[in-house]
């Protein structure tokens, strides 16, 4: 809104109440005395709203569950469920590039309604501000994926060394207890005996 305001008066001061050569006077004193020469007023539009909804940009947009979506997010508005209920599934939306917290949106181009976006801030935001401010979320968000968390780095680490500290277990089977437990060898010497006697026969 600043820019506009400064515009509008840099256009004042340098063109319409600055002195033409060609005119011999400045823009606004010819446009009111031609005026008066016709004895005539200038028409102003009977609706100024919608004289200036007809210079804004606009689009066509389909009716989601969620709303419409402009510029990464999505506006609501109770006339827009109406008409997603009467079946209506594409409107045109006209907006202000200087604050896109609302837009207007129509179904046949000659009634139009206000719906609101969903992250409706205090102050005026344009386009190109939200714009930028997508733009640094995203650097943002790519920087924290790149660099860890240091305190998840840190959590982490400690979570190696313990794991690393920890005893390890045998991977191989322990031995039969029979083989650990003491054996007869006079039994070892009478099966030993018996087998011979068995190859013998």
């Amino acid at each position: 809104m600043q820019v506009e305001k400064l515009i509008t008066l840099f256009i004042l001061q340098q063109h319409v109440h600055r002195s033409n050569r060609r005119i011999q006077t400045t823009p606004m004193n010819a446009w009111t005395a031609n005026w008066h020469e016709q004895g005539l007023l200038p028409r102003l539009p009977q609706e100024p709203d919608r004289f200036r909804l007809d210079f804004l940009p606009f689009k066509i947009l389909g009716i989601q569950r969620e709303g419409l979506e402009l510029f990464g997010m999505f506006y609501r508005s109770e006339h827009l469920q109406k008409m997603k209920n009467c079946g209506v599934r594409k409107v045109t939306v006209k907006y202000d590039p200087t604050d896109i917290r609302t837009v207007h949106f129509s179904a046949d181009d000659r009634i139009y309604y206000g719906a609101r976006a969903e992250h409706y801030p205090r102050y005026p935001l344009a386009h190109h501000e939200w714009k930028e401010l997508i733009r640094r979320r995203k650097e943002r968000l790519n920087q924290n994926l790149q660099t860890p968390d240091p305190a998840t780095a840190h959590n982490f680490k400690k979570q190696i060394l313990a794991e690393a500290a920890k005893p390890r277990r045998a991977t191989q089977k322990p031995f039969d207890r029979s083989f650990c437990a003491g054996v007869d060898i006079r039994n070892l010497h009478r099966r030993a005996s018996a087998f011979n006697r068995g190859g013998e026969q």
